[in-house]
């Protein structure tokens, strides 16, 4: 009787004692962090992982890596910063561009004519070298003023917040966010370089190379992106 009552406890605790789903910790430049979060629905059950999400300017996050922070995916909108970690240790691998984003130029009927004009910071954010790109073949030396945000998503956020007049910030973020087409134009990809987005493998592992083969066979043009 006494072995009876043992055996459901035994069960229980083996129940509890099995691994979590796999976690893959991925890292994704600001603009490309809202398609990623509606992509988890497919992307989690097809590989059996659980997606947990951190985003920043591609410069930010590839210096937080090599400063050892534990991701094991990057998604990079900077092909020349993911080259620089192919050095870092023999288990990355580069996967190929699966996606270019386009950048638009956003103006708020309601903001303040005097106030700034919102960039990415052009020396950590692909978006804000793109935007000076952008501006001096407009303006030349004699620029706007402007206010840098540390990545495309604190562009996004100053002209949102009315810090800033207008921004030059992704197409992905304001189809997510439902911005209406007269509020913005989408800058003529011939007055910048293309913003081409890559995957980069930190930790070799099956569930992390799913993960990547996903998003370069993922038809990403309701988010605003165009094939490369």
């Amino acid at each position: 009787m006494r072995l009876f009552w043992l055996l459901p406890l035994f069960a229980l605790l083996l129940s509890c004692a099995r691994p979590a789903s796999n976690t893959v910790v991925v890292a994704t430049a600001s603009s490309f962090r809202p398609a990623l979060e509606t992509l988890a629905a497919l992307l989690e059950p097809t590989c059996d992982v659980t997606l947990r999400i951190s985003s920043g300017s591609t410069g930010a996050l590839v210096a937080q890596i090599t400063q050892g922070a534990p991701f094991d995916l990057l998604i990079s909108a900077d092909p020349v910063l993911s080259q620089s970690l192919l050095g870092l240790h023999e288990e990355v691998e580069l996967g190929a561009v699966f996606a270019i984003a386009p950048m638009a130029l956003w103006q708020r009927d309601t903001a303040n004519p005097n106030a700034p004009i919102a960039i990415a910071n052009p020396d950590i954010a692909p978006f804000g070298r793109a935007a000076m790109q952008v501006l001096r073949a407009k303006h030349g030396d004699d620029l706007p003023k402007l206010v840098r945000g540390a990545s495309a998503a604190q562009a996004f956020s100053f002209v949102h917040l009315n810090v800033a007049k207008a921004g030059y910030v992704p197409l992905s973020l304001l189809l997510a966010a439902d911005i209406a087409d007269g509020e913005y134009e989408v800058v003529a990809p011939s007055l910048y370089t293309a913003i081409d987005l890559q995957a980069v493998i930190l930790t070799m592992n099956p569930a992390h190379i799913c993960i990547a083969e996903q998003l370069a066979n993922a038809d990403l043009s309701r988010f605003g992106y165009g094939a490369p």
